[in-house]
């Protein structure tokens, strides 16, 4: 196969970081947004490249206040067109104190997808995180806490499901480009936090820094890259 574009990104990430074994049973995490759904067609397209099988699209409904919205028909069709089996599975948490934290969130989010690569016979879990996710993360984090907990690229749960971030070595800027040249439908943000949490302070302060220094997300990222490591939180 060969590679152009986004995709030569995507493998050399793979390639670095050990993302996709030989033969490897995949379940890809799929909100409906532009950065998931980009992954989605971008591993489709890669499967015989990667000697890989997608499992499935797995849709995991549910926010910080546990209100579901379903996948939508445009996004289901669009996934059967490209051979990919989508499925939805509920956030859980119905005995957890609402409105949720992002945190809380994001591990019921996590802990949905390992259960789902667990029924599925998958060994491993693609996230969409970008590299600007991952510039967004270091500096959150390290305002935050005052250290650095960059994204992984790889980690192993239960020593048997490997969770993995194609993108991450990959600019938001390229992938809105591929979603928008290849007329990929996406689904609104459903998160009433959207526009209101700690990561979207981050977002508006990142977007600030750029004013004055253009490149400070990809800088931030190769500083994450450098000190995360691949097995590391």
């Amino acid at each position: 196969m060969k590679l152009s574009g986004i995709q030569t990104l995507v493998a050399a990430s793979a390639a670095e970081y050990g993302l996709f074994g030989k033969g490897c049973r995949v379940v890809c995490g799929l909100s409906g947004g532009k950065d998931s759904m980009a992954m989605v067609s971008l591993l489709a397209d890669m499967r015989e490249y990667f000697d890989m099988e997608i499992a499935a699209a797995v849709y995991v409904a549910g926010s910080y206040d546990l209100v579901c919205v379903g996948l939508s028909k445009e996004i289901k069709d669009f996934c059967l067109r490209i051979g990919i089996k989508t499925e939805e599975v509920a956030l859980g948490g119905e005995n957890e104190k609402t409105p949720l934290s992002c945190y809380r969130c994001s591990a019921l989010r996590r802990k949905a997808l390992l259960e789902a690569a667990e029924r599925l016979s998958a060994d491993t879990v693609a996230l969409a995180h970008t590299m600007d996710d991952a510039a967004e993360t270091f500096l959150k984090e390290l305002l935050e806490k005052g250290r650095p907990e960059p994204l992984a690229a790889k980690r192993i749960y239960f020593d048997r499901i490997s969770v993995v971030r194609p993108l991450i070595d990959v600019p938001a800027e390229a992938v809105e480009a591929y979603v928008r040249n290849r007329s990929i439908p996406v689904m609104k943000n459903s998160c009433p936090l959207t526009e209101t949490s700690k990561r979207a302070e981050i977002r508006r302060l990142l977007a600030e820094c750029r004013k004055c220094f253009p490149e400070a997300a990809e800088k931030l990222a190769k500083v994450a890259k450098g000190s995360r490591g691949n097995l590391e939180g």
